[in-house]
């Protein structure tokens, strides 16, 4: 045996162990080329702003900083309550590990704007098909209203990352992994707890027996809440989801008094102060608290209309239609998006809407891609005719 053969047989192994035409190699590269792609623009688009933290971003920014710190979750000496745990323990993670607070925040804030990009390409493959889930992650990276939000110190693009991993994994059936997306979702935004029931409506509307199935999901999200369910229990006194409710329903109703207009700080307080408390008004005032949900889901709805653009809002919600109307079992994507249905409650910000666009962008894709489809068929039985 001459010495090329040796070579030549370890050669022939490695083709045998990763061949050229591997399955999934080729999407595993179109998905890390769109994330680069998605996060350079990022980057980019912040570097030619002007980098100026608001008030929740130095929120943010504190909470990190103490608990880098070892100061625990608190804030001003107190126990945080107001804020989510998630992303604030990340951006604390990069502070440890030596980069500066600000900074860190702001390119972790970009990273995790960038990922939602793969996240949503890889729950609409199995039901767009993959040149469909191209489109929808090109869209995404280069959308400019997340190009221009994607440097916020604030959760929402991570929390629209995990919706798009749990309703990925509920269409492939991977409860497990839908709890975990779904626990952690609610550790980057409080109201997402509010899927869990909904999530059982549908799953027991669809087959009563998979009481079984969600019992052992819910205990993966318990899992991961009870620890911040816990801390809060400890530190406002009572089994609370967050330790804002009252205060930002009180916010909420100025949000309509005010007709969504900026009001002084001096001014704000004081109006808050006369508004009554979310539960004494759905007791007392029940026409009043339906009147203040009706405006404000108006809000929600313009916000994200205003985010996306008209025509890729209205694509969207067609595209949402359409979906449930040809396949019934794809609401399991677009369960977040009763949740729009929901944060109205409260007081409804610009951000508060982000996480539920990249799911409609999607949407929107699949509405253009039956459009498509129909014009193709219609071309076809016009030729043959």
């Amino acid at each position: 045996m001459g010495q090329a053969e040796p070579w030549a047989a370890l050669s022939g192994a490695c083709r045998t162990a990763w061949p050229r035409d591997l399955p999934g190699r080729r999407w595993a590269l179109l998905l890390l080329g769109i994330f680069a792609l998605a996060l350079l623009a990022r980057v980019t688009v912040f570097e030619l702003g002007q980098d100026r933290p608001n008030g929740d971003e130095q929120a943010y920014i504190e909470l990190a900083e103490t608990w880098a710190g070892s100061g625990g979750f608190a804030r001003r000496g107190r126990p945080e309550t107001h804020i989510a745990p998630f992303f604030p323990a990340l951006h604390a993670l990069a502070i440890r590990l030596g980069a500066p607070p600000r900074w860190s925040g702001r390119y972790l804030a970009l990273l995790l704007s960038a990922l939602v990009v793969p996240a949503a390409m890889w729950a609409s493959r199995p039901i767009l098909g993959r040149p469909a889930a191209v489109a929808a992650g090109l869209l995404i990276a280069l959308h400019p209203r997340l190009l221009k939000t994607a440097e916020w110190i604030q959760p929402e693009h991570l929390t629209a990352a995990l919706w798009l991993v749990f309703g990925g994994a509920l269409w492939r059936r991977q409860r497990l992994l839908a709890g975990a997306a779904l626990g952690l979702a609610y550790l980057s935004r409080p109201e997402a707890a509010l899927v869990l029931p909904l999530w059982w409506c549908y799953e027991l509307a669809v087959d009563w027996r998979a009481w079984r199935r969600m019992l052992a999901a819910s205990a993966v999200v318990l899992t991961l809440a009870l620890p911040y369910l816990l801390h809060l229990r400890s530190s406002v006194g009572e089994w609370v989801l967050t330790g804002k409710t009252e205060w930002v329903y009180q916010l909420a109703q100025l949000e309509v008094r005010s007709d969504r207009q900026p009001v002084s700080r001096e001014e704000s307080r004081r109006l808050i102060a006369d508004q009554p408390t979310l539960s004494a008004q759905m007791r007392h005032e029940p026409a009043a608290f339906l009147a203040g949900y009706g405006e404000r889901l108006l809000y929600a709805f313009d916000y994200l209309q205003d985010a996306l653009g008209w025509p890729l809002f209205l694509l969207g919600w067609l595209g949402v239609g359409g979906q449930l109307w040809r396949q019934r079992e794809t609401a399991r994507l677009f369960l977040p998006l009763t949740l729009l249905l929901c944060i109205p409650v409260v007081v409804v910000h610009a951000r508060h809407v982000l996480p539920y666009a990249p799911m409609l962008l999607v949407a929107a894709v699949a509405a253009g891609q039956s459009a498509l489809r129909l014009a193709r068929d219609r071309a076809v039985a016009r030729m043959s005719s």
